[in-house]
């Protein structure tokens, strides 16, 4: 994992900001142009984003919450 992204109405916002607890979070991989990325659901029914050409998508509240437990250090292994 590299880092956490955080983005509101089609701009990056940063932790701490206002707008980063009503945000929509990414995670960017080591691995150059890997992201998981959120996808509008219940809770949050618009994605003000546009999806990575390639990486991993899932719910908006999934990428919430690992968001929230994962750092720089935390390794990321994707499997089927």
């Amino acid at each position: 994992m590299a880092e956490v992204l955080a983005w509101k109405n089609g701009k990056r916002v940063g932790f701490g900001s206002r707008e980063y607890q009503i945000s929509t979070r990414w995670i960017r991989l080591a691995t150059p142009g890997y992201m998981i990325y959120a996808i509008a659901d219940a809770s949050h029914p618009s994605s003000d984003q546009t999806p990575p050409p390639t990486g991993l998508g899932i719910s908006a509240s999934d990428a919430e919450e690992l968001s929230s437990l994962v750092n720089g250090k935390t390794p990321v292994t994707i499997t089927e």
